[in-house]
């Protein structure tokens, strides 16, 4: 049986339900009595009904992801139906055997063209010319990312032995002191970055004209430094 109530004569009972039920003066009691709002129990904690959760809501350590949220939905709807007419008049992934670089580079372009003539949407598709720059695009950024396709870009910084010259040395010498990228970098007061990008392409390596001459000056003094420790070393070898 249902416990008693700690004041029965604020109750009546019913025996055919079997529960206690307020009088109206009990009723009106309550009612006049001011209702306290809930306090947190737990520092830091707030109330959900009866159930306490952080206040900062749950954690999820996602630093430095990707944030896919800020990507417009219309761009993306518009980019997958070019996908799929795409797959409907080819194959769905007849894209990822891979294509010559600039052929998705002219694509792209001629869809820039037409929208700067002040057409909006491909006559065969009947999709945006913005969405098809997309689709390129987004081609051209997974064959980068994966190495796969033909890169058949014009590299200037291909265009000469001297210029490439300097990159190879400064990789040479490198390895000559023990030095990384990073300790030259360092030394040097540019970033590590700044240091493999001249190693690779140093006439498109983006650095700024003082970086490029701290580097170019370095490949002298270390040359004249090893040049010294050789002569040393030669000196100091027994006859």
């Amino acid at each position: 049986m249902t416990d008693i109530p700690n004041n029965p004569p604020a109750y009546t009972y019913d025996p055919a339900t079997q529960r206690y039920t307020a009088t109206p003066e009990t009723l009106a009691r309550l009612r006049a009595e001011p209702v306290e709002p809930p306090t947190d129990d737990i520092p830091g904690l707030k109330r959900l009904g009866a159930t306490p959760v952080p206040a900062t809501g749950g954690r999820k350590n996602d630093a430095g992801k990707p944030p896919l949220s800020l990507i417009p939905r219309a761009a993306l709807e518009a980019e997958a139906a070019v996908m799929g007419h795409g797959a409907k008049k080819y194959d769905s992934d007849q894209w990822r055997n891979g294509f010559a670089y600039r052929r998705l580079i002219d694509a792209a372009m001629r869809h820039l063209l037409a929208i700067s003539d002040g057409e909006d949407r491909d006559p065969e598709s009947g999709e945006l010319h913005a969405a098809h720059v997309r689709c390129n695009m987004a081609f051209l950024i997974e064959q980068i990312t994966y190495g796969t396709g033909t890169d058949d870009r014009f590299k200037r910084s291909m265009a000469t032995e001297p210029e490439k010259h300097l990159g190879e040395r400064v990789k040479e010498l490198r390895g000559e002191l023990g030095l990384s990228a990073f300790d030259l970098g360092r030394r040097l007061l540019i970033s590590e970055g700044a240091v493999l990008a001249f190693e690779m392409t140093p006439t498109h390596a983006g650095l700024t004209h003082s970086a490029k001459s701290q580097l170019e000056a370095w490949i002298g003094t270390a040359e004249k430094y090893l040049d010294a420790q050789r002569k040393n070393a030669d000196k100091e070898a027994p006859v």
